[in-house]
């Protein structure tokens, strides 16, 4: 009778079975210690049988070693899920400090907004410029999405276009019109979206 690494390297789906069953409930308590989550514990397992079953060939031919090896793993596997999480994290709390700036600045921006030092005929004369310098379809396009509020689905139906072209035009519109508005650039950003 081979033995299980043996029966494992010969890609034996029933032995396999076997070990993960027998395996499951050790790892899932080992883990206990240094998981909170069932879900997270259930991922690291889950991750540790499939470097078992990926790795095979690689097994020694000695029984006890799968212990030693599945153990091994499980280990290996919830450092790593513990360091990606912790980065995630870091990640997270970055990008929320980056999302926290942007609204400061963009509120810093509005409270010394003056309205009447911009002469808006003369930004509407700067739209119409940007506007004719579009071509055509690409201008139709921009108008119904910004001016009837056409969503690019809606668009795409009454053209008898894809949605993608859509989103390329409006994407053309829209760099003409920062173009055009250099110097106004956050007013830009509040006239178009």
């Amino acid at each position: 009778m081979p033995d299980i690494i043996t029966q494992i390297k010969n890609g034996d789906e029933r032995v396999f079975e076997q070990v993960y069953k027998e395996y499951y409930a050790r790892l899932f308590h080992y883990l206990k210690g240094y998981l909170r989550e069932p879900e997270e514990i259930k991922d690291v397992i889950q991750n540790t049988f499939i470097s078992l079953w990926n790795n095979r060939m690689t097994l020694s031919d000695n029984d006890s070693h799968i212990h030693s090896w599945l153990f091994t793993v499980v280990r290996n596997q919830c450092l790593n899920y513990i360091r990606d999480k912790e980065l995630r994290l870091r990640i997270q709390s970055k990008i929320e400090l980056h999302e926290s700036e942007r609204l400061r600045w963009q509120t810093q921006s509005l409270q010394s907004f003056v309205p009447e030092s911009i002469n808006l005929t003369e930004l509407r004369e700067l739209v119409n410029d940007a506007l004719l310098e579009m071509p055509e379809q690409c201008r139709k396009i921009y108008l119904l999405s910004r001016e009837e509020g056409l969503s690019h689905k809606e668009i795409s139906a009454q053209l008898s276009i894809s949605p993608k072209t859509v989103e390329n035009q409006i994407t053309k519109a829209l760099r003409i019109l920062r173009t055009k508005f250099n110097d106004y650039h956050y007013f830009l950003v509040c006239l178009i979206f």
